[in-house]
């Protein structure tokens, strides 16, 4: 048998070859277009965050997510917006509910704050951050012994909030008691040597 082949054909085995290759092109080729797809998604958090929202349903992290990034912009509709959307998906979502609750507190919303911070002591009683928010509302309406209580309970759950301890400083003072309100502005300061309005007020009370 002869071994030779026809002039102008290639041996099998580079023929072979070549259709790996330009199968190989082809596979690389649609890697890199679908890659350069994510790359958009992938180019900052909001983006990724984004899309995560619009290709899946109930992604409570990802609404949650958007919301604390669009509240450290100071986008304060966008971030309410996302914290709700969050809830909605995961009523037990207690992070987006403290998220939802603070910027309801600075907008004057007291009231729907409150229900946020409650709902989240419904989920997590004890919970410091709820304590805290919810003892902040009360600051604002003026309801006193109440938000001192709240304090307390913040503390109580977690002592090493320095804020709490400067808000009880105040109200200590407001009731005339001293030795409280440097106890309590002593502690701040220890937690937070930095932070100069405890410096200033243990310094002028004592």
């Amino acid at each position: 048998v002869s071994n030779s082949r026809q002039p102008g054909t290639m041996p099998m085995s580079t023929r072979r070859q070549s259709a790996f290759i330009v199968l190989g092109a082809v596979l690389i080729m649609s890697v890199m277009a679908a890659s350069a797809r994510q790359v958009r998604y992938w180019k900052n958090s909001e983006t990724l965050f984004v899309h995560a929202t619009r290709v899946t349903d109930n992604n409570t992290v990802a609404h949650y997510i958007l919301g604390a990034l669009f509240d450290s912009q100071g986008k304060t509709d966008e971030a309410s917006y996302q914290f709700t959307r969050a809830i909605e998906d995961d009523p037990g979502n207690i992070k987006a509910r403290c998220g939802l609750g603070y910027i309801l507190c600075n907008q004057g919303n007291l009231d729907e704050a409150a229900d946020q911070y409650q709902a989240v002591l419904r989920f997590v009683p004890g919970s410091a951050k709820a304590h805290f928010g919810l003892a902040e509302v009360l600051m604002k309406q003026r309801k006193f012994g109440e938000a001192m209580a709240e304090y307390s309970l913040t503390l109580q759950s977690d002592p090493g909030i320095a804020e709490a301890h400067y808000q009880l400083a105040a109200l200590s003072s407001m009731k005339g008691d001293v030795s409280s309100a440097i106890s309590h502005l002593q502690e701040a300061v220890r937690l937070d040597p930095d932070w100069p309005l405890p410096l200033n007020n243990l310094a002028w009370m004592l």
